[in-house]
């Protein structure tokens, strides 16, 4: 699948989405995370 994107955001931090959204308004924008939908709670790793 190819997809074309005017800007990619990796990590759905603060940081992160606080700029796509002002990307958002020049272009179309990609973001990069860990879940694989927002619906799903994050995963944790605790330390052995």
């Amino acid at each position: 699948m190819e997809s074309k994107t005017d800007f990619l955001v990796i990590g759905s931090g603060i940081a992160g989405l606080s700029f796509a959204i002002k990307a958002a308004k020049s272009g179309s924008v990609a973001i990069i995370t860990k879940r694989r939908r927002a619906s799903q709670p994050p995963t944790t790793r605790k330390a052995a």
